[in-house]
Formats: structure tokens, sequence, C-alpha cells
């Protein structure tokens, strides 16, 4: 079908006329177009232009100095109308509600106030020894620490774990990251997939024109489907369905109705082309990835803390037992040496300086009592567990892990391998390299192309329906450029992103070197903590044989009092010093699983242990001292199993 010469309408004329090309005007406009192109590459200059990487680092410098000065400037105001003088109460509780976050408008302030007054400005009023005023501590462990046994719950290590899994707020925390991560990436696909639109319009109009109103109504019901291509541009169809009803006072005129299908189509050829397009969906893609591997580490790294905790109070517990005996042997010492008094074989001050280690046990019992109760009501809070709930650490049943083969080379090589947050540094400086070619893409000029075909009804019909009428198809393209004048914001964007590179490459390389600082340390921990706990059980022993012959002479009455009693706490501090070994090594082998990547819990808070490595019931003697709040009959109590292994 041959079409119709198209026409075009002068404004200042009532005439159509066909207006045909004329060669001369056309190549002087293209002339004009290739000055203006070249004009424009000359006065940019090209994307990585020195010159205009200088000027700019030359005005962030002079941005940060200016701030300087600023901040240095106004905290001092600041500080002279909001410190507290005692005179001006308005201006102090001004300087409250806003650090406290209250004051009005605080959140559209481009420059927020900032409280940091000199030390000349700062008050301080120090108060004489006579002034003060020193507090009675007057607390009875036997019964404000003691808990109901009834309602006790002894928790083992595995049943600590399960409970910080499942309650414990840090924990919670970091499962809702991980959470708002997936939902970004949920975001980002749905940008990427196609969506739809349906847009329904009704338009009326009014017309008074001598005496004769005539009205009309117009509705319009356009559906779209569009997609967000990952290597550029945007498809979409569009199909628009259009309805007029003439309204008039007297008589009536038919309406019309039309419809049309569109499918077009913008593809960029330059800036925004090809990965550049797709980078916020391979962002999420990757930050989701990051957001796993976090909550991994966080979580090995959480249950490793716990898992201290417990063996803090396991500890705690132990040195509050053994003072316990410490105390009833002083006593017992306390009453040897009054009878001897009494009976002329001791003279008076032994039996002071008896009395006087009797009240010295009793204060070193009452401090770690009071210790042990903080600890239990922290490890409390930091499982999630109700301030009221009775809780008590089971020490009767502890596991042990076997010491591995310790090798530094082979245990930085597995943790520069396995560690996820090493992993998480290196994809980000591949991030960072990403971004600089971003950057670059944005220095390109726009170059586009535009795309369409209209497929209309058929335009002799008044009332159309969907008649539509092929041999109207109308198609359409057009390619526009535009060329990079202003591209000062995208230059510093670039020196941003080239800064942020050379940032995670140094980042990268001291986290490696920290990585293989803290395996080769944890090493020497492990090495320290077996030593102590092969030294101190010797000593003990040498100690326990020492005490045997000194209970005869003391018998006999061939030694002082404090001879005997200098003996007993050589042997506590070694008992002392033994558990503290056995906590250090307990910790120090599940710091180097973590440490080197080869720390693994299940979902339920469970360790899976390497091939191996099976863990070796360790019994403690004695149980929870019921005067810190873990007293418990043994007989008829559970006892946990010992920690399985892999």
């Amino acid at each position: 079908m041959k079409r119709p010469i198209k026409r075009l309408q002068n404004p200042n004329s009532t005439e159509d006329r066909t207006r045909p090309a004329n060669p001369t005007r056309l190549r002087s406009s293209l002339t004009l177009i290739a000055a203006m192109t070249m004009l424009a590459v000359l006065s940019t200059g090209g994307p990585g232009c020195s010159g205009g990487m200088k000027a700019i680092d030359r005005q962030a410098q002079a941005i940060i100095a200016e701030h300087a000065a600023l901040l240095s400037k106004e905290t001092g105001e600041a500080a002279a109308n909001t410190t507290a003088t005692g005179t001006d109460r308005d201006d102090d509780q001004t300087a409250v509600r806003y650090a406290s976050g209250n004051a009005p408008g605080r959140v559209y302030e481009s420059s927020p106030m900032t409280i940091n007054p000199d030390a000349a400005e700062i008050q301080f009023e120090s108060r004489s020894d006579d002034e003060t005023e020193w507090g009675q501590l007057a607390l009875d462990f036997e019964e404000s620490v003691r808990i109901d046994e009834d309602g006790m719950a002894r928790l083992s290590l595995e049943q600590v774990l399960a409970l910080a899994v499942a309650r414990a707020p840090e924990y919670i925390t970091a499962k809702e990251e991980l959470l708002l991560a997936s939902l970004s990436l949920l975001s980002q696909r749905h940008r990427f997939g196609p969506r739809f639109y349906n847009e329904i319009s009704t338009t009326f109009n009014g017309d008074l024109e001598d005496g004769d109103f005539d009205a009309a109504l117009r509705m319009s019901d356009q559906f779209r489907i569009t997609r967000q291509l990952e290597t550029g541009g945007q498809i979409g169809l569009t199909a628009l369905v259009q309805a007029t009803e003439q309204l008039r006072s007297s008589v009536g005129a038919d309406g019309t109705q039309s419809a049309q299908v569109v499918l077009s189509a913008d593809f960029p050829l330059l800036r925004g082309a090809g990965n550049v397009a797709r980078e916020s969906l391979l962002s999420a893609e990757r930050q989701m990835v990051y957001a796993t591997r976090t909550f991994e580490r966080f979580r090995r790294r959480f249950l490793f803390d716990v898992a201290t905790d417990y063996y803090d109070l396991v500890r705690a517990a132990a040195q509050i037992t053994r003072a316990e005996e410490v105390l009833l042997s002083r006593r017992e010492l306390q009453r040897e040496t009054e009878e001897m008094y009494k009976a002329g074989r001791r003279p008076q001050f032994e039996t002071s300086e008896a009395e006087q280690r009797v009240l010295s046990s009793e204060n070193s019992l009452a401090s770690q009592r009071d210790r042990y109760r903080l600890q239990l009501e922290q490890f409390r809070v930091r499982l999630g567990l109700p301030p009221d709930t009775p809780v008590s650490i089971d020490q009767t049943d502890v596991f042990d892990l076997p010491v591995p083969q310790l090798d530094p080379l082979d245990g930085a090589r597995k943790g520069l391998l396995y560690r996820l947050d090493l992993q998480t540094t290196r994809d980000r400086l591949d991030d960072t390299r990403r971004a600089v070619e971003l950057a670059e893409n944005d220095l390109l000029p726009d170059l586009d192309i535009g795309l369409s075909a209209t497929l209309p009804t058929d335009p002799n019909k008044q009332r159309s329906g969907l008649d539509f009428d092929f041999d109207q198809t109308d198609f359409s393209g057009s390619i526009s450029l535009d060329m990079p004048l202003d591209r000062k914001i995208e230059r510093i964007g670039l020196r941003q992103a080239q800064i942020s590179y050379e940032r995670s490459l140094r980042n990268l390389r001291q986290e490696e070197d920290n990585v293989a600082l803290s395996i080769r340390s944890v090493v020497r921990d492990i090495q320290l903590a077996e030593l102590s706990v092969k030294l101190q059980a010797k000593s003990i022993e040498i100690t326990e044989r020492r005490i045997e012959g000194l209970v005869i002479r003391k018998e006999r009455g061939s030694i002082s009092t404090r001879q005997f009693i200098d003996a007993q706490d050589e042997l506590n501090t070694a008992q002392q010093q033994l558990e503290d070994g056995r906590r250090n090594l307990r910790v120090a082998i599940l710091r180097y699983l973590l440490e080197t990547g080869q720390f693994r819990v299940e979902a339920s808070g469970r360790f899976m242990l390497p091939q191996g490595l099976s863990p070796i019931k360790h019994e403690t003697p004695g149980s929870t001292p019921s005067d810190a709040g873990a007293a418990a009959d043994d007989e008829g109590t559970d006892q946990e199993e010992p920690l399985p292994g892999p």
C-alpha cells in the first residue's frame, strides 16, 4: 500500500503544503552538529584528565579544612551555651534534649550541633575526704543468693548453646540482618522481572457557547508490561483503549472508541550499557552471599563467646567450692589453735593469727560469691532469659578436647583458606574494583537508541472495538547523543572509587596478616595452657605430700600455725591455677578451631567437631556452690551426656 505524503502544518499559516527536503540546508546542519561535538570534546578533556582530578583533590582538602575549623569553633560556642553553670538551666536542658535526639528538627539539620567543650570550659569540683560518705555493704549471702532448688535449671554446655541460639537478643538481631539482606535481594530481582501496570482515567470537559452547552466524557484504560534488561535499557508493551461520549443538553451525537498496541524498546550503547546496567542486582546478589557468611561467622564467634562465659562460670563455681573448703579448714585450725593455747602449747599471737586468717577467708568467699552472682546474672541476660529465671551451671560434667597437632604454618594456611570473613574481604575488593569501572562508565557520553511500533485500530470506524488495522502500523526509531559537557560529579565519584579500591587492598593485606598472627598467638596459648596444667598438677601433688608431713609436725607442736597456713595457701593457689589452666586450655582449643575456620556448630547450637577430635569427659568434684545460687542435690539429678563428636 502506497503511503500518502505527510504534510507539515505551518503555525503561521492556515494552509497545508508539502515541504521538500533541502540538501544544502541538511549538509549545513550536519556540519554545525559536528563542530559542536568537537568543541564539546575539546572543552571536557578525557575521562582521566589529571588536571580535573587535582582540582577535585584540592576542593576536597578545602572542605575538610573548612569543617575542621567549623567544628573547633562551633563546639566551643556550643559548650559555652550548653554547659551546666547553675545559672542557665534552659541552655543545659536544650543540650540534653539535643544529645538524646529529642530536639525538634534535628534530623533535618545540615550541620548538627556537636557538644565537645574544651578542658578549660568544663567545670569540675573536687570533694575532700571529710565529705566522703561510705555506704555499708551488708549482704547476707546465705539468704539473698540461695535459690529454691526445686525451680532451678542446671544447664550443661549443650543446653546453654541451644538457649543462646533460641533466645539470645544478639543472635536474633543477627538473623534479622540476614532477613533484611534477603528482602533487598528479593526487591532487586523483582525490579529486573516483568512488571505490570494498569491505569484507568476519566476526564469530563464542558463548553458553553451561544447558550448551547456541550459536554464530553473521555475514558481511557492503559495496560503496560515493562521489563528492565540486565544488559541495559528497557522493553515495554502498552495496550491503550480510549472512549469518548459526547453529552449535549438537547440532541446528542454518537461517541467514539479506539485502541492501540505499542511495543517500545530503549537501549543504551555507551553510558549505562553492559554489566553496568545490572549493578544493583549484582550487588544485591553478592551482598546476600556476604550476609550469609557474616551471619555464620557471627554465629560461630557468638557461640564461642557463650562457651567461654560458661567455662568462666565453671571456674568461678569451682573456686567458690574451694574457698568454702578453705574456710572450713581454717575454722577447724582456729579451734585447734585455741585448744592448744589453753593447754599452754601455743602462744596467744598464733590464735589471733588464726582468727585473722578466718576473717580473711570469709571476706574472700563473700567477694567470690558476689562476683559469681553478677556473672550469672549477666550470663542470663545474654541468653535472653527472664530476670526471675533461676539458673545454675552444671559443673559436674564438663567436656574437654584433646590438644590438636599444632603447626602454625598449617594453621595459618587453613585460616586463610577457610575463614568466611576473609573470603568476604577478598570479594569486597572485587566490588571496589568493579566500582572503579562503573565510575569510568559514568564519564562516557549518553548514546541511546529508541525503537517503537504502534498498531492502531481501524481509523475509519467510529467504534472500532479491537479491530486492528495492520496496514496502519507505524514504526519509529531514534538515536540520541548527549555529550559529557558536565561530568564533574562523575569525576569526583571516580576519584572516590579509586581511593576505596586502594583502601580495600590495604585492608585485605592487613586482615590476612592479622589472621596469621592470631593463629600463631592461639597456638602459643594452647602450649602455655597445657604446660600450666601439667606444672600445677605436679605442684599440687608436691604440696599435698608436704602438708601431710606438716600435719604430723603440727600435732607435735614443732611448727607454727603460720607455717601450716602458708602451706595451705600454696595448695589453694596451685589448685586455683590448675583450674585457670584447664579453663584456658579449653577456651584456647575452641579458639584455635574458630581462628582457623574449623569451628562448626549445628543449627541447634551443638558442636560438630572435626574428625579425630573427640571430647574427653572431665568430672569436676563437688557441685555448684549453693550460696551462689546454684545449690542442687547430686542424687536424682539427671547427668548430661558428654558432647558427642562428629
